[in-house]
């Protein structure tokens, strides 16, 4: 799977929670932290796991790092997976219609890989990858069957 890493996208935080409690969308560019994750995305062949954000976190030279405080030890690691599920989540992009309105979208999505696990990837990934766009779809039905 080949990443194309978007240029020109402008990026903001979605309201949530999690993001507001611990600072990070009041303290924390969005467009800094989408950069940094589509440079991961891009060494990784496209994907990513919430657990690439902690580990990319823990160095104090990532603009990650700011997203991720010290908690209690036991719970750290969970709490910090958690925050990585909300910051890949709640990123959207910022693009201008036809009469200048702008438009959110949503920018990366959690996908069910083929072995059962999960990953992040953007939508125009899933909509180039034949097997994503499947495996998307289904989830979708599936969600829409349970309401």
């Amino acid at each position: 799977m080949s990443v194309k890493i978007p240029s020109g996208i402008k990026y903001a935080w979605k309201n949530n929670i999690i993001l507001s409690k611990e600072g990070i969308a009041r303290f924390v560019d969005p467009q800094e932290v989408s950069e940094r994750i589509e440079e991961i995305r891009a060494s990784q062949g496209g994907s990513i796991t919430p657990h690439d954000l902690v580990v990319d976190g823990e160095n104090p030279e990532s603009v990650l790092s700011q997203c991720f405080k010290n908690t209690e030890k036991e719970d750290a690691h969970s709490w910090r997976l958690q925050i990585a599920r909300s910051i890949l989540g709640n990123l959207t992009t910022i693009s201008l219609d036809k009469d200048g309105s702008e438009v959110l979208g949503m920018h990366l999505l959690s996908v069910r890989d083929k072995d059962g696990s999960r990953f992040y990837t953007d939508i125009v990934t899933i909509a180039e990858d034949v097997d994503l766009t499947k495996s998307v779809v289904a989830e979708a039905k599936a969600k829409l069957n349970a309401w």
